[in-house]
């Protein structure tokens, strides 16, 4: 069995990822940069990354749609969340 390699070492939570289908990256939730939850894009090829939606009403749990120009995601504060979407 192959041992799980850790992908990003950054402090705080950092879950709920999601792969865009060609594989080369994935968006995740942090909370890094608090209020609020953030969502982020880790590239594998440069090791970068790229925050696309921060504030402080958080965004949470992406998912890339098969396309992979577009996500949706958990938006809202304390116990009112929805659901929203987003363009890349």
């Amino acid at each position: 069995n192959p041992k799980p390699v850790q992908i990003t070492k950054f402090t705080e939570r950092n879950g709920a990822p999601s792969f865009f289908p060609s594989g080369a990256s994935f968006l995740y939730s942090t909370n890094r940069f608090w209020p609020g939850w953030d969502i982020c894009r880790f590239t594998f090829d440069t090791s970068t990354e790229v925050c696309v939606l921060m504030g402080n009403t958080s965004a949470s749990k992406p998912r890339v749609d098969p396309t992979g120009k577009q996500f949706v995601f958990v938006a809202g504060e304390g116990h009112e969340l929805n659901i929203a979407v987003s363009p890349l």
